[in-house]
């Protein structure tokens, strides 16, 4: 790789692939310091080409803290600090930034959600207390907006039927809605959720799950049509459940014989299945 490749002793970056080339921005270097500078890597060439700082926000990363990012249909960047409220968009074609607008933008929080719609970037939930380490230690928050990047504005997100808990909740994109279930308000474990339509900014509050605990932050993936939640830690066996947005319906997958209760492991879809790899549950490590 070229040896302008100056990236690899960061920690923490903003990683993203546009129009087959790496958008590298920020994270911590060997210092300790966060980085407001970045590169794109192209494969094709094997070169890699400075990003513009100029207009580039200054956000702040930590070990356990980087920007909500999203990928616009343009083959733009989005980056959003939502504890600093300070963003912007890169265009790689042009290697520049534009301000996003504050205006309207979300309170300060930690541990949000975000996802792009196909025409707007949502930040949503949170807490506005963080621990520190990368979750959330009070301030339920269920509140949230969308960035609209053609027009440079955010609009606010409905409150009506939204979720309980904005904090450690599971969370996708289901390809035309936001899917968000469990987490905690810091008063109790949430065993509800609800799906929000950008579309017509709304909230559905989803039906009684066939899961018997809350779930904090367990891996929640897409798998087909369905919304598969996963079990990141409690009693074995695991509890696997797909929620299916066609039928407002869940069904329950039997893992008796399946993946013993982890958390911090690696989930990918293969095919009509899943790979789960890793973690730890307790003092066991898999």
């Amino acid at each position: 790789m070229d040896s302008n490749a100056k990236y690899a002793t960061v920690v923490s970056p903003t990683i993203k692939v546009i129009s087959g080339k790496v958008i590298v921005w920020g994270g911590i270097d060997i210092n300790n310091t966060s980085m407001t500078s970045g590169s794109i890597y192209d494969p094709s060439t094997n070169t890699w080409t400075a990003m513009s700082i100029t207009n580039a926000p200054a956000i702040t990363y930590t070990v356990y803290m980087s920007p909500q990012a999203g990928i616009t249909n343009d083959n733009k960047l989005i980056l959003w600090s939502t504890s600093q409220r300070i963003g912007g968009v890169f265009d790689p074609s042009t290697n520049s930034w534009i301000t996003i607008s504050t205006t309207n933008s979300p309170s300060t929080r930690y541990n949000s959600v975000s996802a792009w719609t196909g025409s707007q970037f949502i930040i949503w939930g949170g807490c506005t207390t963080d621990s520190g380490y990368g979750s959330c230690s009070g301030g339920n928050l269920t509140d949230g907006a969308m960035y609209d990047p053609t027009t440079d504005t955010w609009t606010a997100m409905s409150n009506t039927n939204a979720p309980v808990a904005g904090a450690s909740v599971c969370n996708t994109w289901t390809g035309s809605k936001l899917f968000i279930w469990g987490g905690t308000n810091f008063s109790a474990g949430q065993t509800s959720g609800a799906l929000f339509d950008p579309s017509t900014n709304s909230w559905m509050t989803l039906p009684t799950s066939t899961l018997s605990t809350s779930h904090l932050s367990s891996p929640t993936y897409m798998i087909g049509s369905k919304v598969l939640v996963t079990q990141s830690v409690g009693s074995s066996p695991s509890e696997l459940s797909f929620y299916d947005p066609a039928t407002n319906t869940w069904s329950k997958i039997d893992a008796h014989y399946g993946v013993p209760p982890r958390s911090g492991h690696t989930m990918v879809q293969q095919g009509a299945g899943f790979i789960v790899w890793g973690g730890e549950y307790g003092l066991r490590l898999y």
